[in-house]
């Protein structure tokens, strides 16, 4: 399987941002970046386009530190299906995605398919809540 390199504008101030609260709060960053993670998922899952289930089955959230080999996936899902823990430290890097094969050619399309987007307008969508998720966080702690 390829890997897919993509530049997300705005991704340089995000990680500025997470690097502030992260000294700041680490815990309150680490759920906030979760419940966030969580979001996306469920709206890719919503997006995703379906014919036997599967790679919607697939798309799990999965953090650095977590333990987990594959993130927790639907019934559909096959063996080895899920979103790999990714490396970082611990709790601060959160990936939501599939390791399903074709996952990347429904998501950009081919030659011959139209791509059918599901991972990028979910991203998008809960970008701009990651500072308010996290302060959220934050404020919990503080009560």
């Amino acid at each position: 399987m390829e890997n897919i390199t993509i530049k997300i504008e705005g991704m340089e101030e995000l990680k500025k941002n997470i690097a502030f609260y992260k000294l700041l709060a680490p815990e309150a960053c680490r759920r906030g970046l979760k419940i966030i993670g969580l979001k996306v998922e469920t709206y890719a899952k919503q997006m995703c386009p379906v014919d036997t289930g599967r790679l919607r089955a697939s798309i799990s959230t999965n953090w650095a530190g977590s333990g987990m080999a594959e993130g927790k996936t639907g019934a559909k899902a096959q063996a080895g299906d899920g979103m790999p823990e990714p490396p970082g430290e611990k709790g601060m890097v959160v990936a939501v995605g599939t390791n399903v094969f074709y996952g990347p050619y429904q998501e950009h399309g081919t030659s011959k398919m139209e791509a059918r987007p599901y991972l990028y307008p979910a991203y998008f969508c809960y970008e701009g809540e990651v500072p308010e998720e996290i302060i959220r966080q934050m404020k919990k702690d503080i009560k």
